[in-house]
This record gives C-alpha cells, sequence and structure tokens, in this order.
C-alpha cells in the first residue's frame, strides 16, 4: 500500500510537471490572456486529496504553481486587468485567495479601480473636477510609493497631474497649475527613461 502512494506521489508529481510546460506555451499577452493563466495556476496549487499518512510528494509543486499564479495575476494587474470581481470570486483562484500577497494585489487593485474612476468622473463643475483629480492623484501616490515599479500607477498620475494642471490653469490659480504640470512632465520623462533602459535590456 505505501509502494502504491509512492507511486501515486510519483504521478502527480509527472503531471504538474506536464501541466507547467503546456502552461508556459500558452498565449499570454493580454490582460485578459494573464490573468486566466493566473487562474489555472492557481487551481493547479490546490493540494491534492490523499488518504492520511500519504506522501506529500507534490508539495513543492503546489507552492510554485501558487507563487506562479501571484506573479502571473500581478502582470495581468499591471497590464491593465480592472474586474474586481472576478479576483474576488473566480472560484479557480480560491487555493491563493487568503495569502497575504493575494489580499494585497486585491487592496492595490481596487484602490486603482477607485483613482480611475475618479480621475474620469465627468462633471460640469470645474472645482469638482479639480477636487475628484486631487484625490485620484493622492491615491496614486500612494500606490506608487508601495508600487514604484509599476508603469500603470506612474502613468495614471502623470495624467492625472496633467489634467490638474490644466484645470488649475482655468480656474487662475497659475502658481499651483506650474508645479502640477512641471511634475507630470517630470514623471513622463523618468517613465520614458525606465522604458528605455528596459528595451536595451532586451536588445
Amino acid at each position: 500500500d505505501y509502494q502504491r502512494q509512492l507511486g501515486d506521489a510519483a504521478e502527480i508529481s509527472r503531471l504538474f510537471r506536464a501541466a507547467r510546460e503546456v502552461l508556459e506555451n500558452i498565449p499570454h499577452d493580454t490582460a485578459d490572456e494573464l490573468f486566466e493563466l493566473a487562474a489555472i495556476y492557481a487551481s493547479l496549487a490546490a493540494p491534492a486529496a490523499k488518504p492520511d499518512g500519504a506522501p506529500k510528494a507534490d508539495a513543492k509543486e503546489s507552492e510554485e504553481f501558487a507563487k506562479l499564479a501571484i506573479e502571473t495575476l500581478r502582470k495581468s494587474i499591471a497590464a491593465g486587468y480592472c474586474n474586481v470581481n472576478a479576483v474576488k470570486h473566480y472560484q479557480l483562484l480560491e487555493p491563493i485567495r487568503q495569502r497575504p500577497e493575494f489580499k494585497d494585489l486585491l487592496a492595490s487593485l481596487e484602490k486603482t479601480i477607485e483613482a480611475e474612476s475618479l480621475a474620469k468622473r465627468e462633471s460640469k463643475d470645474e472645482k469638482q473636477k479639480l477636487a475628484d483629480q486631487q484625490q485620484a492623484a493622492k491615491l496614486l501616490r500612494e500606490l506608487a510609493g508601495k508600487e514604484p515599479a509599476e508603469a500603470r500607477h506612474q502613468a495614471t498620475l502623470a495624467a492625472s497631474l496633467h489634467s490638474i494642471g490644466v484645470l488649475q490653469t482655468g480656474l487662475k490659480q497659475f502658481d499651483e497649475a506650474e508645479k502640477s504640470l512641471q511634475q507630470a512632465i517630470e514623471l513622463r520623462t523618468k517613465i520614458r527613461g525606465t522604458k528605455s533602459h528596459e528595451a536595451e535590456l532586451t536588445l
């Protein structure tokens, strides 16, 4: 019986490795494709049911798939994935949902969506528009501080600062407008520099 359990564990390990090889060849260029890939990785991270005393030979593979799921979900969100409801409730993500890294990603996504919603909110009142953009910029600064490598936060913050500067100019807040526009320019210059450096590394 113990030999059978060992054989089962070896077979599970083999299947895990085969599944990973297949998954790595699946197209995953868009945010939605990355999300689906993360969900599949997460489903493979679920511990296999075993009788008491059976060897847990697949524990390492399960952990590897959990880490891959978190990292792929992170890439999906960075690429623009914004379906908070799916991240919260998609059944395949259940095996990683209680991990601290997952909870951090979800909190970050919720704050990102809130900031982007404020930045896009329409209003006939220029002062209300400005207040919305300033609140969006505050949230984005917090996100950029926690996740400085995420280009999505930096780009949205730069756009928000530019909008703030334009609104402040219209409201004749010229000193504040100059500061906001300068910050937007500096941030966009930084983003372009980062992209150029990354392009050089890939050559």
